[in-house]
């Protein structure tokens, strides 16, 4: 054994938001948060809002029998005092116009999966129905205390924890659900809130929302791509980290799911393929086993803000030639980078003798990162050699997967919550899409050969990776309006 080559010149820890694969997106703007619901799905009362989604026959949702991470849950935590108020206002599902549903109901179950209310028929008039934005906005009239409220159901738990609600059409009295029918629900509202109106917002989670997007201000409530998703979620990370995302004017998915993930696109256990964007022709994964996603920033009290970690590194690297190690100790899990400047100018410089390794889901403790002795260009580095070396801790890893969001025009945006860090840099790797036939035309996907941007220091900073632009090679929003080809009644000719 050698003794060690490199010594410590510089050693940083800090707190880094990792995005990989597809996107992810942050908020600039902030409104007093009462009532979760379409207060944040549709910020603007315009064209551009969002409808909640429930289609039992497109496995999306919040449906009776749906996996349980497509649930909406909610948490009480103290079931003397506090309360789920909530209302709907349930429709059709149509790019055109839609018309109200009275054959809806719901259940709430709690988190061993008991049924502790329903199924009950919601009202499409008086209690539990949402008429207007206004109502919606204002959020629940408990009490008396918001008298330009809805005035809402109320569900009374008989114990503290979590517990969900199910959304479906039935026509056995809601004995059974109609399989083969979805619903919209361009207002709805869910809030945790005592009977003097002492509310919680950030209660509220499900970990796949499913949304359309919806013409809040027309009279039937159209669904047509032509209105773009305004709105913001938080994130709340396995390490209790908090991540925002802001949808922005030109996403135009329709119809989509808003997932935080882990692991990326598939869970196979591999985060360097598995992040990875793909084509699925028309087979979407699942992106199970998600994050608690929120309206709202989640309440501290029931969910609180991790730990930042630090860490310990000697400044020595062991070994031998060809097979060398460098170790570290960390007191929070997470990914580690380590950077070996070599080339002589500070920071990492793409194409240079400039080295980066990394160790994805480190646990806390003692840990190694191996290396071949090589730097950057392939050659050894020959022992004695100097160099400043840097280890980064990166926690709050996110992905955000999505699956057939038609356009986005404008990229997105992605940000720390907490730690309050700003506005993040984006990941992504879009090498592996190339043209195939989603829509058995010979237009599909003719873009292809998208960027690889997942290294350590080559992410872009938000907001970015916008879809459907003149050149998807990019990676700089395509300009506003901008469609690519110009084939807007062709949803499958670019990404």
């Amino acid at each position: 054994m050698k003794e060690p080559i490199y010594f410590l010149n510089q050693l940083k820890s800090f707190y880094k938001n990792l995005t990989a694969l597809f996107v992810v997106f942050n908020v600039v703007f902030s409104s007093s948060i009462f009532a979760d619901g379409t207060k944040q799905v549709s910020p603007l009362n315009t064209a551009n809002g969002a409808a909640l989604y429930v289609s039992p026959p497109t496995a999306t949702g919040s449906y009776f029998g749906a996996a349980n991470y497509q649930h909406i849950q909610f948490n009480i935590a103290d079931h003397l005092t506090e309360n789920l108020y909530f209302g709907l206002h349930p429709r059709t599902f149509s790019n055109f116009g839609t018309s109200l549903v009275t054959n809806a109901y719901y259940r709430i179950f709690n988190a061993n999966d008991s049924l502790v209310e329903g199924p009950i028929l919601l009202s499409t008039s008086g209690t539990g129905f949402i008429s207007n934005y206004t109502q919606a906005t204002a959020g629940p009239n408990i009490g008396g205390f918001t008298p330009s409220g809805y005035t809402p159901i109320t569900f009374n738990p008989a114990a503290a924890g979590d517990y969900y609600i199910v959304l479906y059409r039935s026509t056995t009295g809601g004995t059974t659900m109609d399989p083969t029918a979805p619903i919209t629900f361009p207002f709805f509202d869910f809030t945790v809130s005592t009977d003097q109106n002492i509310q919680f917002p950030g209660r509220v989670w499900c970990k796949k929302w499913a949304l359309v997007s919806c013409d809040i201000t027309s009279v039937n409530f159209p669904n047509p791509l032509s209105s773009s998703l305004t709105s913001r979620f938080f994130g709340y990370t396995p390490d209790q980290f908090v991540v925002d995302i802001q949808l922005k004017i030109g996403f135009r998915p329709l119809g989509f799911d808003l997932v935080f993930t882990s692991y990326g696109v598939i869970d196979n256990g591999n985060f360097l393929v598995d992040r990875k964007s793909i084509n699925t022709n028309l087979i979407p994964p699942t992106f199970a086993d998600g994050y608690k996603t929120f309206l709202t920033r989640p309440d501290v009290a029931v969910y609180p803000d991790g730990s930042i970690g630090s860490i310990n590194y000697s400044g020595s690297i062991l070994g031998c030639p060809g097979n060398y190690f460098i170790p570290y100790t960390i007191d929070q899990p997470g990914d580690v980078s380590i950077l070996l400047d070599l080339d002589g100018s500070p920071g990492y410089n793409v194409g240079t003798e400039d080295v980066v390794l990394a160790s994805y889901a480190a646990l806390a403790g003692s840990n190694t990162v191996g290396w071949n002795g090589n730097d950057g260009l392939g050659a050894a580095v020959a022992n004695g050699t100097i160099a400043e070396v840097t280890v980064t801790l990166l926690q709050g890893r996110t992905n955000i997967p999505m699956n057939d969001a038609e356009l986005n025009t404008n990229g997105f945006e992605v940000g720390a919550v907490h730690p309050p860090n700003g506005l993040r840099t984006m990941f992504w790797d879009d090498t592996n899409i190339s043209a195939f036939g989603t829509c058995g035309l010979s237009t599909d996907n003719v873009t292809s050969g998208g960027v690889n941007v997942s290294g350590f220091y080559d992410g872009i900073p938000s907001p970015n990776h916008a879809w459907d632009g003149s050149n998807p090679n990019t990676v700089v929003p395509a300009l506003p309006g901008s469609q690519g080809s110009s084939t807007l009644s062709i949803f499958c000719d670019d990404y």
